[in-house]
């Protein structure tokens, strides 16, 4: 495949699952990088589109490359889990593309053979040197007719003194100044600077520029410096608040020290003045005691800190609950966090001419009558996108046969994950106490999802017709 600037450029390719073969899409959009000469060129912009399941195509427009340029396209993508690189096509920079060559052919390059003036001699392969003169008047260029009028040098020497204003030295070589030229160059500056014949203009700006900030200096004398000096320091000395001799002494300061150092672990920081001695009495007073009660009782029951005590309580009663091989539940147990509750019975009734429904609790009893086909709805309550949720029940939990075989459930909205699952007559003919779970799978990844108790009781009824 060849390209050239500014072509559009357009590539398929195709991904499948890597156990199988069959097609899938991407975990996520596949990413194209070009590469020009060996090397990743951000400048060739790629867009990768999905048209079907796994099927994309690459679009994009050539940038201004060089001619024979080598482009190749190279595609990175993860598929069901597991990450692969491949390159999927590859084509050479062009000036014209063949279709342009056939375009300029049509539209008027044409060829007449013949052995006349201004045909192509097959035979020969030549073109006759003589044209008849209606060829030499009406196809030739009045530049090539009038060949024999052309002045040549004239034409380089115009062409040179054209050029000549035009001309940029880019090489500085050889144009240092050396030492003498800049000690020249700054000599005069310098005496330009001081030049008394042109007023001094630099020197005048200086001067005009310190008055300006200082407009007098006529009392800037020694005197008025050490005036000023003892006014602002009786100023500050005014802002002392004792004299020097009512401060303390080095020797109380010492002695001070000296007390602070013999205090032992039964006398504080006062000396022996009101020390406190051991075995005084530190005990609570009455209202105290009521006040870090309240406290105490407050915070164990505070909504905003997620009754932390209260909670680790319930939690650990749900826990000793279920951990018991046999249990009848007769009153609800719940938390803050999570609500579950197992108080009830929910019995599913029979899905025939109308579908009759009741939403799937965690961990809440399930009774279904003995042949019954109901629907048992699901809430998850989160977006489950690209999940397959499925559906199976044990008589318990480790054992290796299912009692319900695995069966796919079907999503309500998958965003909001709601769905259900179907069972039939053969699922709940026998009696018995089953153990479902629903189960989130995407690729290789598994997430239980519920585990709901399940309970299919004798049919009266149906036993009794």
């Amino acid at each position: 495949m060849i390209y050239k600037t500014g072509d559009n450029y357009y590539a398929e390719f195709t991904t499948s699952r890597p156990s199988s073969g069959e097609a899938l899409n991407a975990d996520s959009l596949p990413v194209a990088t070009a590469t020009r000469n060996g090397a990743d060129d951000a400048a060739f912009v790629l867009t990768v589109t999905n048209m079907a399941t796994g099927r994309y195509k690459v679009t994009g427009t050539v940038p201004a490359y060089s001619l024979n340029d080598i482009v190749q396209v190279s595609i990175a993508a993860t598929v069901d889990g597991i990450a692969g690189v491949g390159v999927i096509d590859g084509f050479r920079i062009v000036a014209i593309q063949t279709g342009d060559a056939y375009a300029l052919g049509n539209a008027g390059v044409k060829v007449s053979v013949g052995t006349g003036a201004g045909q192509v001699n097959l035979s020969g392969g030549k073109v006759p040197a003589t044209l008849a003169a209606a060829d030499a008047s009406g196809n030739l260029p009045a530049q090539v007719k009038a060949i024999d009028n052309i002045d040549f040098p004239a034409l380089q020497l115009a062409a040179l003194s054209a050029a000549t204003p035009a001309v940029t030295v880019s090489d500085k070589t050889g144009f240092a100044l050396t030492t003498g030229e800049r000690t020249a160059i700054a000599n005069e500056v310098e005496a330009q600077i001081i030049d008394e014949t042109d007023s001094e203009k630099v020197l005048t700006a200086i001067t005009n520029k310190i008055a300006a900030v200082n407009p007098s200096l006529s009392g800037l004398t020694l005197a008025a410096i050490a005036s000023q000096v003892r006014t602002e320091l009786a100023t500050e000395l005014a802002r002392i608040d004792a004299a020097i001799s009512s401060r303390t002494k080095p020797a109380d300061t010492q002695a001070r020290v000296t007390l602070v150092d013999t205090v032992t672990a039964n006398t504080d920081m006062r000396g022996t003045d009101n020390a406190a001695k051991a075995g005084n009495a530190m005990a609570l007073t009455s209202g105290e005691r009521t006040t870090l009660a309240t406290a105490i009782e407050a915070a164990l029951l505070n909504d905003l800190d997620g009754q932390a005590l209260v909670a680790a309580i319930a939690a650990a009663v749900k826990a000793a609950v279920w951990s018991a091989t046999n249990r009848k539940l007769t009153s609800a147990l719940t938390d803050e966090t999570t609500p579950v509750n197992m108080s009830g019975t929910m019995v599913l009734p029979v899905m025939g001419a109308r579908v009759y429904t009741a939403t799937a609790t965690e961990q809440q009893e399930t009774v279904i009558m003995r042949g019954d086909t109901p629907r048992i709805p699901f809430d998850l309550k989160a977006d489950y996108t690209s999940w397959t949720a499925v559906f199976g029940a044990r008589a318990k939990a480790d054992d290796a046969e299912y009692v319900i075989a695995e069966k796919t459930c079907t999503w309500i909205d998958q965003t909001k994950g709601t769905g259900y699952v179907d069972l039939n007559a053969t699922d709940t003919a026998d009696v018995g106490s089953l153990v479902a779970e629903i189960e989130l799978r995407s690729g290789a990844s598994r997430l239980t999802a519920m585990v709901i108790y399940m309970t299919i009781q004798q049919d009266t009824v149906r036993e009794s017709v």
